[in-house]
């Protein structure tokens, strides 16, 4: 259901260290994808009553279900614009490219480091306009 990517990122009942970024959007950005508000597919399918196995991916040819973790750790349409993310995470956490996409994903969105949250921010809160442009091209 619509809890299961959050029941992944939220292990402690504490105020998430990305709430006390001072950037609204960013933090908007990042709070609507950890509680599953955005427009991924296996949100629009959830609506549509698709099985989870049929919410694949428009933007990429993996064939894959596009949910959180494909979106933030390797949907290759959104390549380009993770490029820094990818390569500041390593510096920091230089274990990072070993970990599965899910690990990536739950490790990027609960990070205490306020440089790499801020960068997971600006690629929500980029990557859903650069999707959505796509689509009404």
């Amino acid at each position: 259901g619509k809890v299961r990517f959050y029941a992944k990122c939220k292990s402690l009942y504490n105020i998430e260290k990305y709430l006390e970024l001072t950037d609204f959007d960013i933090r908007s950005a990042i709070s609507k994808l950890r509680v599953s508000a955005h427009p991924l597919e296996i949100e629009k399918g959830r609506y549509k009553k698709l099985p989870v196995c049929e919410r694949i991916c428009k933007y990429c040819n993996l064939k894959a279900v596009e949910d959180e973790t494909h979106f933030i750790s390797n949907c290759s349409f959104y390549e380009n614009t993770r490029n820094d993310l990818s390569i500041l995470t390593t510096k920091i956490y230089p274990y990072f490219s070993k970990l599965s996409d899910e690990e990536k994903s739950v490790l990027l969105l609960n990070t205490q480091n306020p440089h790499i949250m801020e960068k997971v921010g600006h690629y929500v809160l980029h990557g859903f306009p650069i999707r959505n442009q796509t689509i009404q091209t």
